[in-house]
């Protein structure tokens, strides 16, 4: 019964992290939000002015806009991976079954 009662802690610890990165992750969003906000605004404003120019404005645009979320992109796989690919805590009095269903003594 002991066995359950700590897998029952570590699976709340695991919940407790998985919303901790859910909302980690909300808050990281808003910074490219912002950003890219600002970049498509500028990029308009400029095209407004110079409208000669709009092609080459609306190229760099979209090139900005691209970088910017790999870069997200980029930060939230790597985080998500640290996170899930963290190892389990060896606990000695509990016995582990793996996945060919043989039990560890």
């Amino acid at each position: 019964m002991e066995a359950f009662t700590i897998l029952a802690q570590e699976a709340d610890k695991a919940a407790a992290a998985a919303s901790s990165a859910g909302f980690a992750y909300g808050l990281a969003a808003i910074g490219p939000g912002i950003g890219i906000g600002y970049l498509v605004g500028k990029s308009v404003e400029a095209m407004a002015r110079q409208p000669e120019a709009a092609g080459m404005v609306r190229t760099t645009m979209f090139l900005g806009i691209a970088f910017t979320e790999a870069l997200v992109s980029l930060a939230s796989w790597s985080s998500s991976s640290s996170v899930s690919d963290r190892p389990i805590r060896h606990r000695p009095d509990l016995v582990y079954v793996t996945d060919n269903c043989r039990s560890r003594s």
